[in-house]
């Protein structure tokens, strides 16, 4: 058995986690189960990240939250799938919001704005 909330291994018999000390009633998982839990927040930041390139730099952000987030979870829980995607999602949500960047700066300077 593993715990849900921080992954470890749970000695049969006992009644709570010995690492965070929750109850094993409200934490018990089959390690079948617990191989396929997968982030919600990595997958959220990677389809954040992937839509900020075509629909506006406010999903790039996200990306990036949702990535900040998501990261420290995964040192705490082994049994958490979904490291890639949200690294994947921090990559995606800076280099858009670099290419948002990089576009209105290019506007200014083509309008006369900026000198460059």
């Amino acid at each position: 058995m593993f715990c849900t909330k921080c992954g470890a291994q749970i000695q049969e018999g006992a009644n709570y986690c010995s690492r965070c000390g929750t109850p094993v009633a409200a934490t018990e998982v089959s390690a079948g189960e617990a191989a396929q839990c997968t982030s919600g927040m990595a997958t959220a930041s990677l389809v954040c990240g992937i839509a900020g390139f075509f629909l506006g730099p406010l999903l790039s952000v996200l990306a990036i939250i949702f990535s900040i987030i998501a990261l420290p979870h995964f040192g705490n829980n082994p049994a958490l799938k979904g490291k890639g995607m949200a690294i994947a999602g921090l990559v995606l949500g800076m280099i858009g919001l670099a290419w948002i960047v990089f576009v209105i700066w290019t506007i200014l300077v083509f309008l006369g704005f900026l000198v460059i």
